[in-house]
């Protein structure tokens, strides 16, 4: 019982701690390191030391009006080349041939109902995201539906492992 009572109190200690080291890293130490102009900063002797960074995370709204401006954010950030889109073409009876034909056709014959679907992977809109913070350069992250997260890592000293010999 007092053993899990004390795992307890440890568990309890070790969120706080985490919540300490999140604090320095997401608040106080991006703004001192902006201000101040530091980039990283290292203690050799010890090991330790930090560096900032910009994290992006986020990906594009699906609900219009969002989508669709942050798709045209794309294409004015000369992005839209990242941009999938996604043709479908649903055509009623008698009308198999006209299937097979290109989607300007399709499109023009009035013989089907098309749609277009435009999106773009989560992973390469957060790398377009990340490229344009770390130059600095004006992006509507709102419509993109992205997050700029400035941090600091805490660097921790290397751990050494120990092995113990054990003679025969």
């Amino acid at each position: 019982m007092a053993a899990t009572l004390r795992v307890q109190e440890l568990e309890a200690e070790l969120d706080a701690a985490k919540a300490e080291v999140n604090r320095l890293e997401l608040q106080e130490l991006p703004q001192a390191f902006t201000e101040d102009g530091i980039s990283e900063l290292r203690l050799p002797d010890r090991g330790i030391g930090a560096k900032r960074d910009i994290a992006v995370r986020g990906s594009l709204p699906v609900e219009e009006p969002r989508h669709s401006l942050g798709l045209a954010r794309l294409d004015e950030y000369g992005h839209g080349d990242n941009i999938r889109s996604i043709v479908t073409a649903n055509f009623g009876r008698m009308h198999r041939e006209a299937a097979r034909d290109y989607y300007e056709a399709i499109r023009t014959d009035n013989r089907a109902a098309a749609s277009l679907t435009e999106t773009i992977h989560h992973s390469t809109l957060r790398a377009i995201g990340l490229e344009r913070a770390k130059a600095g350069m004006d992006t509507d992250w709102d419509n993109l539906g992205l997050i700029v997260q400035r941090r600091v890592t805490l660097l921790r000293p290397p751990t050494h492992r120990i092995t113990r010999e054990t003679g025969q």
